[in-house]
């Protein structure tokens, strides 16, 4: 009787652990599977003369886990989204140190195939001209240095300071220094200032941080900076 039962037993366990191998392989063959997507396919450019239009940026790191740096190493960024490392052949820096930020320019020069192991980019121009894009209208304004508003002022709000003028007309303007020869002289909320320079619609800037204000486009002040 005693190895009756064990053999019955010994039944039962064979048949629930093949009833539990073909359950897992059921679980397995149906779970479905997570593929990941391609990477976009970048088409690197040949090595030697480029004219590519972008936008000058401080270079992301490789490495983008724990902290980070505060250096700025120039590159652009290109309508794609694609990174170049940006080399000045101009001894005094002049073309890149002038070319402004956040605005669509247009580059010269001559690319490189050229790695980094500390930023994104997939090389480098050594950079014969760098000039803002889509003919920029050169202008004269005046009216009231600020730090430009939010379009939504609902929520949280951040604490940057994103400089700006306010005209008579209640239009607002991002400003941008860059291409100023000269230091630009010391100004604060309130300042009533006038100043020459070029004017780029914000529908023409590459970069979507300047949608967040109510702006018109932004002014490379350029000359002719004075407080009113």
């Amino acid at each position: 009787m005693i190895m009756h039962r064990s053999k019955h037993k010994t039944i039962l366990a064979s048949i629930f652990a093949i009833s539990l191998i073909i359950g897992i392989g059921v679980l397995v063959y149906t779970t479905p599977q997570k593929v990941d997507a391609p990477n976009p396919i970048v088409t690197i450019p040949q090595d030697g003369p480029i004219t590519i239009r972008g936008m000058v940026v401080c270079l992301p790191h490789t490495n983008t886990e724990g902290p980070q740096t505060l250096e700025c190493a120039y590159g652009l960024k290109d309508e794609k989204g694609v990174y170049y490392g940006l080399n000045d052949t101009d001894p005094g820096y002049k073309n890149i140190s002038a070319a402004p930020m956040d605005v669509l320019v247009e580059v010269e020069g001559i690319f490189i195939q050229k790695t980094s192991s500390i930023y994104q980019s997939i090389g480098v121009i050594n950079v014969a001209s760098i000039r803002v894009a889509d003919n920029p209208k050169r202008i004269s304004l005046s009216g009231e240095y600020l730090c430009l508003p939010h379009k939504d002022t609902t929520g949280d709000q951040t604490d940057e300071c994103a400089a700006g003028l306010k005209t008579n007309d209640g239009a607002y303007y991002a400003l941008d220094f860059a291409l100023m020869s000269q230091t630009a002289p010391d100004l604060k909320s309130g300042d009533r200032i006038s100043a020459n320079g070029v004017f780029v619609a914000v529908a023409k800037l590459s970069s979507d941080e300047w949608q967040r204000y109510p702006i018109t486009g932004v002014f490379s002040i350029t000359d002719s900076l004075k407080k009113l």
